[in-house]
């Protein structure tokens, strides 16, 4: 389930231009960064419990480099469900 999502996310990205993807759950954030060859994160906080945001590091010709794509990850089973869309509209949680 988790690669079908990634290759859904996948299309998605390269049609569209975010400037933030959210994922949720670690083997879904994973199958995601494989499908999109990043190399890795680079950890830019934890804007709540059980998130964690980070910048994806992709890999070109010269080496590791900063994609500018952030991802935010929440853990599968934690918080309400409602919790992107009240980060997206600035809400306390």
């Amino acid at each position: 389930m988790a690669e079908r999502l990634a290759s859904a996310g996948r299309a998605v990205l390269s049609a569209a231009a975010p400037a933030l993807v959210c994922a949720t759950g670690g083997e879904t954030a994973l199958a995601l960064t494989r499908a999109l060859g990043i190399a890795g994160l680079e950890l830019l906080g934890a804007p709540g419990p059980g998130l964690a945001l980070g910048e994806m590091i992709g890999l070109g010709a010269s080496g590791p480099r900063r994609s500018g794509l952030r991802l935010l990850t929440k853990a599968g089973g934690f918080g309400p469900p409602e919790l992107f869309v009240t980060l997206l509209r600035g809400t306390p949680r």
